[in-house]
């Protein structure tokens, strides 16, 4: 069954209601048509439009007639309620909504920092909607149609800086900013493409989830080497731990963990460090022992060609 043909601004009602919802609505206005349905603002909801099928698929009684069609009751002056020209609501455009802007100047990859929390990380994931960004230990995520963050791109990156560097965390936010430490090993995560350090810091706590590159850490300078004499690198006494996948045709590859120092004749050498020795063996390294020590107690050489 097919609804009568209304035109915007016709007065419509329920030919037969039956429904309570039917018998309340009264009197509505056609304010909007598409392809399968007639939109009506009714006395009893004015603030919405009701759509109604143009073609009635089961109940007899959502059909609808004109007003004008009726005879309607009498009422208070039906005159003067005759000749008030009826105000039709003009349609409603909806705007689109404006493309949000990507922060300027911020590409992927970039490091950045939060200037509303202060907290620094890694632009992982860039598009027109949202940005996220990787921090220690969580990622910030930002939806671009709410509005973008205050960013700003760090151009002084702490990616130089690997095992042995002596360094001083000057982010805020993560609870560590002024404290000390080196960088004591290195592993790669392939999966996400980051590298994690491992920092022991001078207090005697270490952070074994710092990732290279993210902009918290600086340099530090020993106080002996700030003024005007000539800066001179100290030589590795004691070497550094890191992780290893070493690379054989035909093999699976695996991961271990090694130990790498410089011998007396300068040249670099390293011992693999079983999984139930890491422990001691690092302890040992802390403590302040000599790369001598730490190969004894590894129960390897230090070095052929060293008498000491």
């Amino acid at each position: 069954m097919n609804q009568p043909k209304f035109e915007i601004g016709d007065r419509v009602t329920y030919e037969s209601p039956v429904l309570p919802y039917q018998k309340c609505r009264g009197i509505g206005n056609v304010v909007m048509e598409t392809a399968g349905h007639y939109y009506i603002t009714w006395e009893d909801h004015p603030e919405m439009s009701c759509p109604h099928l143009k073609v009635i698929l089961f109940d007899p009684s959502n059909k609808l007639v004109k007003v004008s069609d009726l005879l309607e009751p009498e009422t208070p002056q039906p005159s003067e309620i005759d000749t008030l020209p009826e105000i039709t609501k003009p349609k409603k455009i909806k705007k689109p909504k404006p493309k949000p802007s990507l922060p300027e100047g911020i590409k992927l990859g970039d490091h950045v920092c939060n200037l509303e929390t202060g907290s620094i990380g890694k632009v992982v994931h860039l598009c027109d909607r949202c940005i996220n960004i990787a921090t220690d230990g969580s990622i910030e995520s930002h939806n671009l149609e709410l509005g973008a963050p205050r960013l700003e791109i760090l151009q002084n990156s702490d990616a130089h800086l690997t095992v042995g560097n002596r360094v001083i965390f000057v982010a805020k936010g993560f609870g560590l900013e002024g404290k000390i430490g080196t960088i004591t090993e290195e592993e790669f995560d392939k999966r996400k493409k980051i590298t994690r350090q491992t920092i022991a810091w001078d207090d005697g706590t270490s952070s074994k989830y710092h990732y290279r590159g993210s902009n918290t850490l600086r340099e530090f300078l020993e106080p002996n080497k700030i003024g005007n004499l000539p800066e001179t690198p100290a030589r590795d006494l004691h070497g550094y731990f890191e992780h290893y996948q070493p690379v054989v045709k035909g093999a699976k590859s695996y991961w271990y963990r090694r130990y790498v120092y410089v011998d007396i004749s300068g040249k670099l050498r390293h011992h693999h460090v079983p999984n139930k020795l890491c422990e001691s063996i690092e302890a040992l390294w802390r403590s302040g022992a000599s790369a001598k020590e730490i190969c004894l107690a590894l129960g390897k050489q230090y070095s052929s060609k060293n008498s000491a």
